[in-house]
């Protein structure tokens, strides 16, 4: 359901071949601009979260241990990042 409104301003010659495309098309201009977003706004970062998806599933992780030792290594990380930080003060 469409529920949100955007206005926008185009040039003369901009206007009129989008004008002329949805007349091509035999479709409104907002249902052309809305289709535009789609394919050049939408699309695209659903690619990147899936190329991203993709990434992460190629990995190879490793073992991942029991809770208590991921629990152990993550406090350790933490333990050395603080330790760390002191350090630079």
């Amino acid at each position: 359901m469409l529920n949100k409104r955007v206005e926008i301003l185009f040039e003369e010659k901009a206007y009129s071949r989008l004008e002329e495309a949805a007349r091509a098309k035999k479709q409104s201009m907002g249902s052309l601009v809305r289709e535009a977003v789609e394919k050049y706004v939408v699309q695209p970062d659903r690619g990147r979260k899936r190329k991203a998806v993709g990434w992460i599933k190629s990995q190879d992780w490793g073992p991942a241990g029991s809770p208590e030792e991921l629990k152990e290594e993550i406090l350790t990380a933490m333990d050395e990042a603080i330790d760390k930080n002191l350090e630079a003060d």
